[in-house]
């Protein structure tokens, strides 16, 4: 803990012991402890290393935009090996075209979930840039 922080706490720990002590209905006059206490700069709030932070989230929002378009490359693979293995048998049994619509609505289902995450991070990354700056 940092020194600025240890000092913050141990003024709060004064000012809630003063208030458990004092009478119920009295006046501030009436306590007889005076609070001189420093006046803390408000523009400087007590937050850890701020430019650590904004890596490390920086590199966990990538890692997870990066995850999600390999996903949905490999998906679209998946549907373009689907059609093309399907597209070289001339007649297709039931129980094949069966497969081929199971397939091809289970990957375009993929995919489109998949869009809707890309779009959802995509969305996470630029709020946390504009709340950020």
């Amino acid at each position: 803990m940092n020194p600025r922080a240890a000092q913050h706490d141990t003024e709060l720990k004064k000012i809630h012991e003063a208030d458990l002590y004092a009478e119920p209905n009295a006046t501030p006059e009436a306590n007889e402890e005076p609070t001189d206490m420093p006046v803390r700069d408000i523009e400087e709030p007590l937050q850890p290393n701020q430019s650590l932070y904004r890596e490390i989230s920086t590199f966990r929002s990538a890692v997870r935009l990066y995850s999600i378009i390999i996903a949905n490359c490999f998906c679209s693979g998946l549907i373009c090996v689907t059609l093309s293995c399907f597209s070289q048998i001339d007649d297709l049994t039931r129980l094949e075209k069966r497969a081929f619509n199971a397939l091809s609505l289970l990957l375009s289902a993929a995919l489109a979930f998949g869009i809707g995450f890309l779009f959802d991070e995509i969305g996470l990354l630029g709020r946390g840039t504009v709340l950020q700056s």
